[in-house]
């Protein structure tokens, strides 16, 4: 009887352990690697995640690095209202550089999660 209730209890806590697990968001796609060197901006930043989120905020700033801020980059895109796995968020014109393109989600639970991908435009090359 006392293995049968320590089974059960261990069968219990591996299965809240496991809900804990899935019930986290992440990211699953991008088409925009993170730490990426491109030479072609796509028309648009796509992020896929593992489940439908609220998207709170999307920006792309320049990359200046850690330690200090960079510039934000004006954005035409205004996250839209419900849940949803998959964003297309259009890009605007880019000089080539560094930049990071952060987001925060909000999960069905409640739970927020911030994100970034950093990447580098980089000069055409001549011809």
């Amino acid at each position: 009887m006392r293995f049968m209730k320590w089974k059960t209890g261990f069968l219990f806590a591996v299965a809240a352990l496991l809900g804990v697990a899935f019930a986290h968001v992440s990211l699953k796609a991008s088409n925009i690697a993170a730490g990426a060197i491109i030479e072609t901006l796509p028309q648009t930043f796509v992020i896929e995640f593992s489940q439908p989120v609220g998207l709170a905020s999307f920006a792309i700033e320049t990359d200046k690095g850690e330690a200090v801020k960079g510039e934000p980059v004006a954005l035409d895109y205004a996250p839209p209202k419900g849940m949803h796995a998959k964003f297309d968020i259009p890009l605007p014109r880019l000089a080539p550089g560094a930049y990071v393109a952060k987001w925060r989600t909000i999960s069905k639970d409640g739970h927020g999660m911030a994100s970034e991908i950093r990447f580098t435009l980089a000069a055409p090359k001549a011809p």
